[in-house]
């Protein structure tokens, strides 16, 4: 496997990321065992989370139907003696219509991390990924895709929530396409913080608003009421009112 890394295409606090030269769908992220043989297990971790997650939602109708939210699905987790590594789908950072190809060539490997709670953000943050906002964005995205994706995001969250059983706590949200995909869509990925929910007691409610909260990833009322409320109605069209009501009581302030 180790003969299939490419380019490196990124980093991150616990490794690297690397063009898988046998299949340029996915990227490898990569960590070796000397620098922290916990990370591994952080991994492993993240990618059984996921597995659960999904093993839950993918039979949905609800799910399937999503057309322009997505979660990164890992393809594998392994590990040698030396290396653990994670084959996941690469997500390919879009290019503007006005940008010319060494424009795009010099920040093709920055994320894009999608800011729904912000009106006009464009800030860089330690070379590893672009924070963009509504202004942003909507070069990326049409308004009527976005429209769509403000709903979609709120039954994504609804469905990782309720039906996926798990917190969501500290995931984050990418712009971008898939390999040989026209289509711009947001990806949700980074599940290694978040929790199994257990139980809807007051400190998992918490930490449901938190997971829309913490990072201004999703609409904000006082930032765009109409993608606000879309968001809003598509987390409660999928998660019970009593439920649904305490987190959206905390984020709505």
């Amino acid at each position: 496997m180790e003969k299939s890394f490419g380019e490196k295409i990124g980093y991150g606090s616990f490794g690297q990321v690397y063009v898988n030269n046998d299949d340029p769908s996915t990227c490898v992220k990569v960590t070796n065992k000397d620098n922290d043989a916990n990370f591994c297990r952080k991994w492993s971790n993240e990618f059984e989370k996921i597995v659960s997650i999904l093993t839950h939602l993918e039979p949905l109708k609800r799910y399937k139907k999503l057309e322009m939210v997505r979660i990164i699905k890992p393809v594998e987790f392994n590990e040698t003696n030396t290396i653990c590594f994670m084959k996941i789908p690469r997500i390919f950072r879009p290019k503007l219509e006005h940008e010319t190809k060494c424009e795009y060539d010099k920040k093709q490997f920055i994320t894009l991390q999608a800011q729904l709670g912000h009106k006009d953000v464009s800030m860089t943050h330690k070379g590893r990924g672009e924070f963009v906002g509504i202004k942003q964005i909507r070069e990326y995205m049409g308004d009527d895709d976005l429209d769509v994706a403000c709903f979609e995001l709120g039954i994504m969250m609804g469905l990782i929530h309720y039906n996926g059983r798990n917190d969501g706590l500290d995931i984050e949200v990418f712009l971008g396409k898939e390999y040989r995909s026209k289509k711009c869509r947001f990806y949700i990925a980074d599940f290694d913080m978040t929790s199994r929910i257990e139980t809807y007691d007051a400190l998992t409610i918490e930490k449901m608003y938190h997971s829309l909260d913490d990072i201004p990833y999703f609409p904000r009322k006082n930032v765009n009421r109409k993608m606000f409320d879309l968001f809003k109605n598509g987390y409660y069209s999928c998660v019970p009112f009593e439920i649904a009501d305490k987190v959206f009581t905390e984020y709505e302030k």
